[in-house]
């Protein structure tokens, strides 16, 4: 009949959880999925903008420079003229402005045809007349032949403009006020070192690279497929990408957009297309899907043989609670246990005993109040300690609690003589956080020459409570003269190395508070005062009143923009009317700011400088903040002035 029972129990186990298990893998496929190709999507968009940066802004800037050539007043004048030749030193002129074209901008080269003599210039001096060379007339005419202003050429011959390596030229027509076509002028960028850098990016982020025109003709790439002017389009699986160039295209001149992504199932790869406008060229990026999917074929077994292993440590832990049962073992050990607590609990409200040698309870004490885990018999006392950690400790507390009461740390501190160590934290008790003490004692087990530790677990959260609200000022809830010390102190010994701003503030005119309306409304003033502190800074600042209505806050800061926009918030902030009753008065704040450490190493030395700063706002007119460094060029400037007068 047991064993009926079990089976039965097992078997119902079972089906539900192969079901949830089914439907918890569809779930999680989709979602992996999912997730995954958004994550490669942003990654190789990402990769796309990268390649865009490194390649394409010198194609963009040769051919803005190019425009600007084009248009000077000085060329055209020149080229205007009747007879170009009478012009004295005209030759000099235009090496002279060609040469300082090249040398400014650092092109590899800079050209000029005049289309009345068809010569032909660089910033070397007069190469040809293009008459005299086929290569130059063939595209030249074609530059001529197109209704843009400009042509993109790309010689893969290597002249001797582009210094025998391939290069591209910008072709940019000049025209007169009637639109005529005086000459073209453009610049020549070396493409060796861009092509060497798309193969460096190809291999570094695993893609491919190609430039393609409209037409499909590939203009630059790390292979050889550009120097035979191969049709991107003809390859095989490619012939998709034609239309897709022109929906790009379309897309750019209705809403500017210039990416367009899509999955090429017939080469198996994910496509990103970018629109080059400026250079009439798409950058076509293209990432192997295969590997992706194999990746995530391998997570997704992998999360099946972790779950299948879960269902069968589950179904084997379920027939070991049928078949073994402790009752009267864990009787025994929790009456143990109640009479030693009993003995025990006017002190402290947990008291546990640890093997530190071997990681382990020396009894069934397994912080179980706090991490609620019913079977914790093969649970070490680190893990023990991490989960006690995890669920019931605050998060800023967690970490040193752990290594505090480590074995690592106990068996460390034990061995240089230490026998007491102790932690105080926020535990989560019930549904709020108590303060809870921790005392270790070590001491070491002489027969097994092990060492163990009583650890004591002590509620003191009404002292800390007691404490904290005799740091506190009762009339503005900030803390008191006292407590701002200490707590700039602790800040500046733990985390000396981070940058630190100190601002002080006092009420102007406050004592017209006192003097006209008693001091009930001057209290009710600086309620509203500090209230309109607290509410520019954060609950971990350090917000303190010093004295009088005088108030300061210490805390970390990113920047001096960051500093002096919230210097200018709190003015704004505490420019207010304060009104109770009857009574009514404009308030407003002074305020003088240091800067830890260039103002000050120490909290007496920043609380003197922001003063100063503050003194020198009261004596410019109130209602503003002053930087100590800016108050101090201010005061010596004063005092050259008066020395020279």
């Amino acid at each position: 009949m047991k064993l009926s029972t079990i089976a039965r129990t097992n078997i119902f186990v079972g089906i539900i959880l192969i079901l949830g298990f089914c439907l918890l893998s569809g779930i999680y496929c989709a979602s992996f999925y999912a997730d995954s190709m958004e994550r490669l999507q942003f990654d190789i968009t990402n990769k796309t903008n990268e390649i865009y940066a490194k390649i394409v802004p010198d194609f963009e800037r040769a051919i803005k420079t190019s425009a600007e050539m084009s248009k000077e007043p000085f060329l055209l004048s020149y080229l205007s003229a009747d007879e170009i030749y009478n012009i004295p030193n005209f030759k000099e002129a235009i090496l002279k402005y060609l040469n300082g074209y090249f040398k400014y901008n650092n092109f590899d080269g800079v050209f000029l045809i005049i289309e009345k003599t068809m010569d032909y210039y660089s910033q070397d001096g007069y190469v040809d007349n293009i008459l005299k060379n086929k290569k130059q007339h063939l595209w030249h005419d074609r530059s001529l032949a197109i209704e843009d202003d400009y042509d993109i050429n790309i010689d893969y011959d290597k002249s001797t403009l582009a210094n025998n390596e391939v290069s591209l030229f910008v072709n940019y027509k000049i025209r007169d006020w009637s639109g005529n076509v005086l000459g073209i002028i453009g610049v020549c960028i070396h493409l060796d070192d861009k092509i060497a850098e798309l193969v460096k990016l190809e291999k570094n982020m695993q893609l491919s690279l190609t430039f393609v025109d409209a037409a499909g003709t590939i203009q630059l790439s790390s292979s050889d497929t550009a120097l035979s002017k191969i049709n991107f389009f003809s390859s095989s699986g490619n012939e998709i990408f034609a239309d897709k160039l022109n929906e790009l295209k379309n897309d750019y001149n209705k809403s500017n957009n210039e990416l367009i992504k899509f999955n090429n199932n017939e080469t198996d790869k994910f496509v990103i297309i970018k629109y080059l406008p400026n250079l009439s060229w798409f950058l076509v990026v293209e990432s192997y899907m295969g590997d992706f999917y194999q990746k995530i074929k391998k997570n997704i077994i992998t999360s099946a043989i972790i779950i299948l292993a879960v269902l069968i440590l589950v179904i084997l832990f379920i027939s070991n609670i049928i078949y073994k049962s402790e009752s009267k073992a864990k009787k025994i050990l929790e009456d143990q246990m109640r009479y030693f607590h009993d003995a025990t609990r006017h002190m402290f409200n947990n008291i546990y005993e640890i093997d530190i040698t071997n990681n382990c309870f020396a009894r069934d004490s397994r912080l179980r109040q706090f991490v609620q885990i019913s079977d914790m018999k093969n649970i070490s006392y680190t893990e023990s300690l991490q989960m006690l950690a995890q669920k019931a400790i605050k998060k800023e507390y967690q970490d040193d609690f752990i290594k505090t009461l480590s074995c690592k740390n106990i068996d460390i501190e034990f061995k240089k003589g230490t026998d007491h160590i102790g932690f105080e934290c926020p535990v989560l008790v019930g549904d709020d956080y108590q303060w809870l003490k921790f005392d270790a004692y070590i001491f070491a087990v002489d027969s097994d020459k092990s060492i163990h530790m009583y650890l004591y677990c002590k509620n003191i959260d009404y002292e800390v409570k007691i404490m904290e609200e005799a740091r506190i000022d009762d009339l503005t809830q900030c803390l008191n003269r006292g407590a701002t010390a200490q707590c700039i102190n602790e800040a500046l010994e733990k985390n000396g190395d981070k940058q630190y701003i100190f601002f002080i503030m006092d009420i102007d005119n406050f004592k017209q508070a006192n003097d006209t309306f008693g001091h009930g409304f001057g209290d009710y003033c600086l309620q509203k005062f500090s209230e309109g502190i607290r509410r520019e800074f954060r609950k971990d600042d350090i917000i303190g009143r010093i004295g009088g209505d005088e108030f300061v806050v210490f805390l970390p800061y990113p920047s001096k923009a960051w500093a002096r926009k919230k210097a200018e918030e709190l003015v704004r902030t505490l420019d207010m009317y304060c009104q109770q009753e009857a009574a009514r008065l404009h308030i407003s704040a002074s305020i003088g700011v240091a800067f830890y450490p260039e103002d000050g190493r120490n909290m007496t030395t920043l609380y003197r400088n922001a003063d100063a700063a503050l003194y020198s706002v009261k004596a410019n007119g109130k209602n503003n903040y002053q930087f100590y460094a800016e108050a101090s060029v201010c005061s010596l400037n004063s005092s050259i002035q008066v020395g020279q007068g």
